[in-house]
């Protein structure tokens, strides 16, 4: 199927067609590369079971609260989502991959986003989820996997990411220090060549909550009790992902003989100050369920 659906209704006519949906539609495949989906100024429409490929921003939500996506896969497009003032969207079991952008998230609150698959979007800017001034969401039980950037955060704040799976990134986790007040617990960082990259500036990100911190494949520590917590806490930043919060350049030189060394420097050196660190990290494999998320954050 050629083309793309939208869905533009103005304020006066949102009541009347406020349940429209699009479900189990053919493969998109644009000609001119524009976009499969845009939903603009309409509220709680929903998306379901539609595989789009190559396009500008495959679906795309714009002051659409309250919509929902899900089963959707989108692959070699620039933004497989694209999502901007659009609260209380739910984004549930959806695959975007070799994208520039998996789902970029902009100026949206209260955001449902659980059992998606990021995978494989590449790039030098490319990202798997970007949360771009987006607050109060919960991000759950999602994996992202062999991505030049799993998930990006700037200017969000009081969110939970709970029980998603960080596998074989370049960079698993980026913060820009306008990234306050997020929650991370339960969730599994394995394969990345850098875990966690901190633009520095806030030190306000909880790496655990109700005791319970994150699984790291890097922690280096015992669990001498057999709790399934480690005994000392995780360091998250190695020398150079601190560089290259500042200074992305930086990456170019991340497997070099100097960066091994710096590393070994480093993990040999007392640690003093107030660096970023989980304090409860896991030790055992939780089951997928084991960590739900609960409530959303008050802050």
């Amino acid at each position: 199927m050629r083309g793309c659906l939208r869905l533009v209704l103005p304020r006066r006519r949102q009541q009347r067609r406020e349940q429209s949906r699009s479900k189990a539609c053919s493969t998109f495949r644009s000609a001119d590369a524009a976009t499969a989906f845009y939903v603009y100024r309409a509220p709680r429409n929903r998306i379901i079971g539609n595989r789009i490929v190559g396009q500008r921003d495959a679906i795309y939500l714009q002051y659409a609260h309250g919509g929902r996506v899900e089963r959707n896969t989108v692959t070699d497009s620039r933004y497989a989502l694209h999502d901007m003032f659009s609260d209380d969207t739910v984004i549930d079991s959806n695959t975007f991959h070799r994208s520039m952008v998996g789902a970029n998230l902009m100026n949206s609150r209260r955001i449902t986003l659980e059992h998606n698959d990021f995978a494989d979007n590449r790039g030098v800017t490319a990202v798997g989820l970007a949360l771009k001034d987006c607050d109060e969401s919960v991000i759950s039980h999602n994996r992202f996997a062999a991505n030049a950037r799993g998930l990006q955060l700037d200017g969000s704040s009081g969110n939970t990411f709970v029980g998603n799976r960080f596998v074989q990134n370049d960079v698993a986790v980026r913060l820009q220090s306008s990234a306050e007040r997020n929650t991370f617990s339960g969730n599994r960082f394995e394969q990345n060549w850098s875990d966690v990259v901190a633009g520095g500036g806030d030190d306000t990100t909880a790496w655990s909550r109700d005791g319970a911190g994150n699984s790291w494949d890097r922690y280096t520590g015992f669990d001498f009790d057999g709790d399934g917590i480690g005994d000392s806490a995780h360091p998250l930043l190695r020398p150079f992902d601190r560089i290259e919060g500042t200074n992305e350049i930086a990456r170019l030189y991340l497997q070099s003989p100097a960066a091994g060394a710096l590393d070994l420097v480093a993990r040999s050196a007392v640690q003093h100050g107030t660096a970023p660190a989980d304090p409860y990290p896991l030790t055992r494999e939780t089951a997928p369920g084991s960590f739900t998320a609960g409530a959303r954050p008050i802050h």
